[in-house]
């Protein structure tokens, strides 16, 4: 089984069906299925690094015909600012993100990032009340 086919049973395995995985990480079904037939070492960089996003494997590996699954570590809700960066991250760098089955607006996505900063300006403004007794 070539790299391809392996992509592709991946794919299937996490998506269910490839338009929902290439309407996913937004390209159209064609560039993806020329990617499949002409060989993952002929697409485009920024496509190659979408798919490898989305199915969380190594780009690096996949250049070389392999599929390896990067390790996510573990985030340690220890510090709620740690937990804020990380959501707002994944706000910032998601594709298609969606709203009550619609796709969010870049303004909408940077309302909920602009909240998260807002929520813990708040919070530590009423601990700092708190400490000095108000």
């Amino acid at each position: 089984m070539n790299v391809e086919d392996r992509l592709k049973e991946l794919i299937l395995k996490q998506y269910g069906t490839m338009k929902d995985f290439t309407d996913h990480i937004g390209i159209p079904n064609s560039t993806f299925a020329n990617i499949l037939r002409r060989g993952v070492q002929n697409a485009n960089v920024l496509t190659i690094i979408k798919i490898c996003q989305a199915l969380n494997i190594s780009t690096d590996d996949l250049a070389e015909g392999k599929i390896v699954p990067l390790e996510r570590p573990e985030l340690k809700p220890t510090r709620i600012e740690d937990i804020f960066d990380e959501v707002k991250r994944q706000l910032l760098n998601a594709d298609n993100l969606t709203i009550d089955g619609e796709k969010a607006s870049e303004a909408e996505i940077m309302f909920f990032v602009n909240t998260l900063d807002v929520a813990l300006q708040i919070n530590k403004k009423q601990r700092q009340t708190m400490k000095e007794g108000k």
